[in-house]
């Protein structure tokens, strides 16, 4: 299986997961708010992996991996211990390049502006996609 067809069971395990990527090879980047729940955005940036922080007094309420370029994964579910499994959590797997595209220009949007000391704090965006195919 791959490793987002696996049930993640906790915060070790999703380290363990993005690390050994990492260590293959995998372009593995993560941006977060600046709270660092369960010590895994420690863990992931003392194994080599960048991590990016909105450092604004506002919520980043984002929760989305995009994979390969190819898909998304987005949903209320939370990368955290209660997300992994104390909440009722969703999480959707969308295929549909519009939308796979649309996320990633998102993504990358945040790691460039998340990157420097001057970003907007008022940064908000809607990912819409209407089209039907």
């Amino acid at each position: 299986k791959q490793w987002y067809q696996r049930r993640v069971r906790g915060s070790q395990e999703l380290i363990d997961i993005l690390v050994e990527l990492h260590q293959r090879g995998v372009k593995v980047r993560c941006i977060a708010d600046n709270q660092d729940m369960d010590g895994v955005l420690k863990a992931l940036r003392s194994n080599g992996i960048i991590v990016r922080f909105d450092k604004s007094d506002y919520l980043m309420h984002h929760k989305f991996v995009v994979i390969d370029n190819r898909m998304v994964l987005t949903g209320s579910y939370n990368f955290s211990r209660g997300g992994m499994g104390l909440n009722r959590e969703n999480i959707v797997k969308v295929h549909h390049p519009h939308i796979v595209e649309a996320y990633l220009q998102e993504f990358n949007e945040m790691w460039r502006l998340y990157g420097t000391e001057k970003f907007s704090y008022n940064f908000r965006k809607e990912i819409v996609y209407e089209g039907t195919g």
